[in-house]
């Protein structure tokens, strides 16, 4: 199943198709379609990856990681294909809705191998279209979603997660300059018995 958002391509609205929005360890991923299709029944799929100051879509520069989102995009499709468990964790995609998209990644797959990787998704509650019959009631706590500075909470909440990223970042060099210090250390310590 293949949702409909709008997102904001080149400056305008457009509406896109969702084939997945997941994350891969730290980093969001979005692959998307404008239902584009050759002659040979390719459809034409752009895929992004999250940058979060401000939250917009970019496209993946750096070669290895294009090959493991490839390859992620194959183990996704055989996992479908088996009904086995995904790899891959799926997001809730209601929280890009009109985000910017700077840049993407541009492949092709075949129309049935797009509905297989858009398959088994992970579905999650949409109260976005909910009417009431009655005006909210506003408090102070609610009447705007931006802190003192103007960043809007959802802007701080995934610049929270990249600033979380880069701490583990940190403390696994920590971690692997520790353990050749102590290698060090016994090395020295051999030497001296």
């Amino acid at each position: 199943m293949i949702d409909n958002i709008d997102l904001k391509i080149d400056g305008k609205k457009t509406k896109v198709n969702i084939v997945r929005y997941f994350l891969n360890g730290e980093q969001r991923y979005l692959i998307y379609t404008l239902n584009e299709k050759d002659e040979s029944g390719y459809v034409k799929l752009y895929v992004s990856k999250m940058e979060y100051n401000p939250l917009r879509a970019v496209s993946i520069t750096d070669e290895d990681e294009w090959t493991r989102i490839k390859d992620l995009i194959k183990q996704t499709i055989k996992e479908n294909k088996q009904n086995s468990t995904l790899s891959i964790t799926d997001l809730n995609y209601s929280d890009i809705k009109d985000i910017e998209v700077v840049d993407s990644k541009i492949f092709k797959l075949l129309d049935s191998m797009v509905e297989i990787l858009s398959s088994n998704k992970k579905l999650f509650e949409d109260y976005s279209d909910v009417v009431y019959d009655s005006e909210p009631v506003e408090t102070n706590d609610d009447k705007d979603s931006n802190d003192e500075s103007g960043t809007s909470y959802k802007e701080l909440y995934f610049k929270e997660i990249e600033n979380r990223k880069q701490v583990e970042q940190d403390l696994n060099k920590a971690i692997e300059i520790i353990n050749e210090f102590r290698k060090k250390v016994e090395e020295i310590n051999k030497l001296l018995k």
